[in-house]
């Protein structure tokens, strides 16, 4: 299926495609009752971590995206260009869904612009909080999905998902254990506590950490900044500067410093050692 090719460096006629296209061009995918849709560009799964509800215990849903090569979605912060899945819930009464949980991406850059997203295979997790008691023996919960999938071309996808579990024990199929646990894996982490600093001015910020004694002297090259949202611009080179004990980063504003700033500076630090170690940023401003 080919709608357009949405990478353009016209943004503002990137949005307005992009919306058009997603009301116009996306067919509506697993119609009839189902937990999987499958496009030309791959499929999307609901599943869940456990083989059935238990009353007044979360739950821990998952979309999982399985992508055909090169095919790749989208960041919460998409960079210069895309859009995130978005996930709009139907549950039972009591039941409340939290947020996507955003396991750490990657980049695709495309001539002048950067997008942050994913290949492959990634599982989005969100929590489920289950009211009690429970007066059914079965749960169905749905979902009704947006996304958008590019290579060469971007093509928008949508889907409504529905997925039935017991409130009796119950087995999750044998593959789903392994899905969560890479997507566990590759959610930032704040179990390292660094002390993150920010400074900004009318063109950039200067991102600053504290690196534990075990760290220093390792090399950084790699390391990236992804900015939780629109503010800095993706496709600037990120250089690191390694300073007796910790790093700095420059970073110029994608469309000039925000006011007000925002109550700090978040997003995730992707390390090139310990297997890309993910580390959740929150930099107070000095």
């Amino acid at each position: 299926m080919y709608c357009a090719n949405l990478k353009s460096k016209h943004l503002g006629v990137y949005a307005l495609l992009l919306g058009s296209l997603l009301v116009f061009c996306a067919p509506v995918l697993a119609a009839e009752e189902a937990s999987v849709a499958v496009t030309e560009q791959g499929r999307v799964t609901l599943v869940s971590a456990a083989g059935h509800v238990t009353p007044g215990q979360p739950l821990e849903l998952g979309l999982l995206f399985q992508l055909e090569p090169d095919w790749h979605i989208y960041w919460r912060n998409p960079g210069d260009a895309g859009m995130p899945p978005q996930a709009t819930w139907d549950l039972p009464p009591g039941f409340e869904a939290g947020a996507i949980q955003w396991p750490a991406p990657r980049r695709f850059p495309d001539g002048p612009l950067m997008s942050y997203g994913y290949d492959g295979e990634v599982l989005l997790p969100v929590r489920i909080n289950v009211p009690a008691p429970l007066d059914t023996d079965e749960v169905v919960l749905r979902v009704r999905l947006q996304w958008l999938a590019c290579k060469a071309i971007c093509v928008p996808g949508r889907a409504e998902l529905t997925l039935r579990l017991p409130t009796t024990p119950g087995t999750p199929a044998p593959d789903v254990a392994a899905h969560f646990a890479r997507a566990r894996a590759a959610l930032p982490t704040s179990a390292h506590a660094l002390p993150f600093t920010a400074r900004a001015d009318d063109q950039q910020i200067t991102l600053m950490v504290a690196l534990p004694p075990q760290w220093r002297g390792a090399d950084f090259e790699d390391a990236w900044f992804y900015a939780a949202d629109g503010s800095l611009a993706p496709a600037a080179p990120q250089v690191w500067q390694v300073h007796p004990d910790g790093l700095s980063l420059t970073l110029p504003w994608a469309h000039g410093r925000p006011e007000p700033l925002p109550a700090a500076l978040e997003g995730v630090l992707v390390l090139p050692f310990r297997d890309h170690l993910a580390l959740a940023v929150t930099a107070e401003w000095l």
